[in-house]
């Protein structure tokens, strides 16, 4: 009997034994969630800091500096080393990067007949910019089509060539002006891929008449008449508007008029 009654009267204490280990388990196990969840918790929030929806919006200008009225249909890609992010635009020219990685990105924009003003266009997209649009435009590779008829040098100082011929497609008018790159070679293969030199030319909105221009060809780089020829070769190319216009972008060059053969002169 004392056997049972000792047993009798250690059973609550096993139990209490019994119950405080299983409370005590119970414990680690909470703090093991409270520790897994600290540990994920700073990983979440850096990935929701390092990253923000960004929009980017592109216009589509005609040939004659006016824009469209659809802008869709435009292939952007946000490019940085490896990483690149595309989308295309709807209708109003805009497409939406959701969670976008803070940092500087290359702009790829693409449309048939269509080049990007701007030759490197790039985001700076950071935390705590105030700005989450970015605008670009896309301009049209020029259509309309010239003929030569003459070029002549200017008579009143001789700074500029002059040439007369028509013009053609244009589809309504400019605001100011059409630019052109004029190339010049001694032979008859002239483009621009082979040439001797090139100009800039301009031809003025009020400088068009009936389908007929007067075109200014200028000088920015070496002499207006190059090299000691009696004949040289001269085909001009019309060429988009677009940004740092000093620079060559052949993407942007349209349909060139026929070669015209230019009697050089007396200079």
């Amino acid at each position: 009997m004392l056997l049972n009654q000792n047993e009798t009267l250690n059973f609550p204490i096993l139990k209490q034994i019994s119950n405080s280990f299983l409370f005590r388990q119970k414990s680690l196990n909470l703090y093991k969630y409270i520790f897994l969840f600290l540990l994920i918790l700073p990983v979440a929030c850096e990935k929701e800091e390092n990253s923000h929806d960004t929009e980017v919006k592109v216009k589509l200008i005609d040939q004659n500096w006016l824009p469209l009225s659809d802008h869709s249909g435009i292939a952007i890609t946000l490019s940085r080393g490896s990483e690149l992010f595309e989308g295309v635009t709807d209708e109003k020219g805009k497409f939406v990067f959701y969670d976008l990685p803070y940092g500087i990105f290359d702009v790829s924009l693409e449309k048939d007949g269509f080049i990007s003003d701007l030759i490197q266009p790039e985001i700076t997209h950071h935390k705590g910019d105030s700005v989450w649009s970015h605008s670009f435009n896309m301009v049209e590779i020029p259509h309309f089509r010239l003929t030569i008829d003459s070029i002549i040098i200017d008579p009143a100082f001789g700074q500029k060539l002059l040439a007369y011929g028509t013009i053609s497609e244009t589809r309504g008018e400019p605001p100011h002006q059409y630019g052109m790159r004029v190339f010049f070679s001694d032979s008859p293969d002239v483009s621009k891929d082979n040439y001797l030199y090139y100009h800039f030319g301009t031809i003025l909105k009020r400088l068009i008449n009936d389908g007929y221009y007067e075109m200014w060809i200028t000088n920015w780089y070496g002499r207006l008449i190059q090299g000691d020829f009696d004949t040289l070769y001269v085909r001009v190319y019309p060429c988009a508007f677009y940004n740092e216009w000093l620079k060559l972008r052949e993407e942007g060059l349209g349909t060139p008029a026929e070669v015209f053969e230019w009697v050089v002169p007396e200079h």
